[in-house]
Order: structure tokens, then C-alpha cells, then sequence
């Protein structure tokens, strides 16, 4: 009974200790990001009366708009380059498979190997959207910047994007189908808008389950990574007087994604009882 208290005591310690150092690095976050916020305006304003700042703010501006045109035809080719290879890998593999089809250790290979052309075209696709938004919200201060041999970098990077969105289409479709060779009860289209749902719906529990654990760790990263985007745009405001709609962008996407996860784990909470 004594060696209950005793360990009852412990624990009660241990959780006191924790709790106070909790408490203690958010108090330090916190002043953290007031020192930070309060130096940034300080040195801003001291900035803008020298007009250091503003020069500042058009170097990196040009910097940028110089840069962007040879990013925008990089990051196409080189991820155009990359999912095409990484399926003509898998596709080599598969061909292995088919002629020795009870090599069960070449299989599992190959159903790991198919992850690499998914994630590639999917990263590469969205990075390139992000970069053909960019080029297209600054086109009129490219003109600036811009000499011809840029504007036909910008001309190429957006033939490049488009066979990139093509690309990444097409190399999707070929993996999933040859997801669906392997494992036949596998059903959906990557050109259908509820695919995802179709996909999970064909999925084993064990498949399920990792989907649902891959997810709520995407849901944390996606929380912090928020925040601290949050805070680094706010810095930036300060700095260099930007627009508000950063701020007022990754707070919605923050918004949007914890209620979504909150409402959904109370549906599901009261629909298990």
C-alpha cells in the first residue's frame, strides 16, 4: 500500500514538473515573439527614416523578379526530369516482376518504389503552379526588370509548365494503374474529383489506418509550419510594410484546418458511441 502511495506521489511530481516547464517555454515563445515583433517595428521605422528600408525592399524585389524566370524553368525541368524517371524505374521493376511473380521481396520493392513518381509529380506540380502564379500576380513589374532573353525564359517556363501539368497527369495515371495491377481490388481515376474517397473506399483496415495516422501527422506539421509561417509573415509586414493578405491567407488555412479536424473528431466521437 505504501509503495502505491509512494509511486502515486511520484507520478503526481513528475506531471507537476512538466506542467511548469510546459508553461515555461510558452511564456518564452511568447517573449520571444514580442522581443522580435518589438525590434522589427523599432528598427523599421529607424530604417524608413534613413530610407535604408526602401532601398532594401527594391533589392530584394529586383533580386526575385531577376530570379524568377530562370526558378520558373528549373524547377519544371528538372521535375519534369525526375517523376519521368523515377516511373521508368518502377516500370523496369515491374517487368522483373512479371517474370519471376513469386519474388514476393522484388513486389514489396516495387509497391515502396511506386510512392517516389507519386510524391515527385505531385510536389513538382504544385511548385510549379506556385511559380506560374507568381509569374503571372508579377508580370507587369517583370517588364521592369526584364530583358528579352528573360521574357523568353518566362515564354519557356510556361511551355515547360504545362508539359510538367501534362507529365504529372499522366505518370499518376500510370502508377495507379500499376497499383491496380498488383493489388486488383484497388478502384479510382486520378482525373476524378472524388478519387481520394474512392481510392480509401477499396483500401483494406491496415491501409486505412496508416492513411489515418499519415494524415494526422500531416494535420500537426501542417499546424506548426502554419504558425510559424504566420509569424514570419507577420515579421515581414513590420519590416518591409507589406500587404495584410499573407496573414490574413495562413490564418484562414489555419482556421479552416483545425475546425474541419475538430468537427470531424466530435462526429466521429459521438457516432462511436
Amino acid at each position: 500500500m505504501m509503495k502505491r502511495v509512494e509511486s502515486n506521489m511520484k507520478t503526481k511530481k513528475a506531471e507537476q514538473k512538466s506542467t511548469v516547464k510546459i508553461v515555461v517555454s510558452f511564456l518564452a515563445l511568447l517573449a520571444v515573439c514580442f522581443t522580435a515583433g518589438v525590434f522589427s517595428g523599432y528598427y523599421s521605422a529607424a530604417a524608413e527614416d534613413t530610407g535604408a528600408l526602401e532601398k532594401v525592399k527594391e533589392m530584394v524585389m529586383a533580386g526575385c523578379l531577376t530570379a524568377l524566370p530562370y526558378l520558373f524553368v528549373i524547377v519544371g525541368a528538372v521535375g519534369t526530369v525526375l517523376m519521368t524517371v523515377s516511373y521508368l524505374r518502377c516500370s523496369s521493376m515491374y517487368r522483373k516482376l512479371m517474370a519471376d511473380k513469386d519474388n514476393e521481396e522484388l513486389w514489396d520493392q516495387l509497391e515502396d518504389l511506386l510512392n517516389v513518381p507519386a510524391i515527385l509529380s505531385n510536389v513538382a506540380l504544385v511548385a510549379d503552379t506556385c511559380l506560374a502564379l507568381c509569374m503571372m500576380a508579377v508580370g507587369d513589374q517583370l517588364d521592369k526588370v526584364a530583358d528579352d532573353r528573360a521574357l523568353k525564359r518566362m515564354a519557356a517556363g510556361f511551355a515547360l509548365y504545362l508539359i510538367t501539368l501534362v507529365v504529372s497527369l499522366i505518370i499518376q495515371s500510370l502508377a495507379i494503374r500499376m497499383e491496380k495491377k498488383l493489388n486488383p481490388e484497388k478502384r479510382g481515376n486520378v482525373l476524378d474529383i472524388h478519387f481520394r474517397k474512392v481510392w480509401m473506399a477499396s483500401c483494406d483496415e491496415a491501409q486505412k489506418l496508416i492513411a489515418y495516422k499519415s494524415g494526422y501527422k500531416a494535420f500537426n506539421v501542417t499546424m506548426a509550419s502554419s504558425v510559424i509561417v504566420l509569424i514570419a509573415c507577420f515579421l515581414l509586414i513590420m519590416l518591409f510594410h507589406l500587404d495584410v493578405l499573407s496573414i490574413i491567407a495562413v490564418s484562414a488555412l489555419l482556421i479552416i484546418h483545425l475546425t474541419v479536424f475538430m468537427l470531424e473528431s466530435a462526429r466521429l466521437e459521438k457516432s462511436g458511441r
